[in-house]
């Protein structure tokens, strides 16, 4: 047991030992401890170039058996969105899969596990359209999948809050 608890404990120092403590870092792991603590919906949102993603990645692999970091393509069509996400939590997503079929699989997959699941570049959620007639469907899959258990956490550029206004 006594080694087992070193090694977990070596497994989480690693990641994080390979990045400068800055204040931004520590406000990050410190939000992400939270997240991962009460298993919630949080919004991590800053300028470019300031560390978001080196420190939620670093963060992430800490916590590998646990936690799924996902890069949000920035292409529009669901296949691509539901294939990023069924590669990180180790779904089948071939070429004859369709993204409903992907979507179905991811479903399952995080209704049976008690994954938690970090969005990097969430800012790509909102549809990228000029004039918004509905709320994107990437939202309301994220919505509906935190409200069936899953906790999500978005990364994101200062340019999520932009697009939400947009739309409200």
């Amino acid at each position: 047991l006594g080694a087992l608890t070193t090694l977990g404990n070596h497994s989480i120092q690693g990641p994080r030992s390979r990045l400068a403590e800055t204040v931004v870092s520590t406000r990050i792991n410190e939000t992400l401890d939270f997240w991962f603590a009460r298993r919630r919906m949080i919004l991590i949102e800053g300028v470019a170039g300031i560390g978001r993603t080196a420190t939620t990645r670093a963060w992430c692999d800490a916590h590998a058996g646990l936690v799924r970091y996902i890069e949000v393509p920035s292409s529009s069509d669901d296949r691509s969105f539901y294939a990023s996400v069924a590669r990180e939590l180790g779904v089948a997503r071939g070429t004859s899969f369709n993204g409903q079929q992907i979507k179905v699989r991811v479903e399952e997959m995080l209704m049976t596990s008690e994954l938690m699941i970090a969005f990097d570049e969430s800012q790509y959620l909102w549809t990228q359209a000029m004039h918004p007639r509905k709320t994107p469907d990437r939202l309301l899959w994220i919505k509906s999948t935190f409200d069936s258990g899953t906790p999500i956490a978005l990364i994101a550029h200062t340019d999520f809050s932009k697009w939400q206004e947009h739309y409200v």
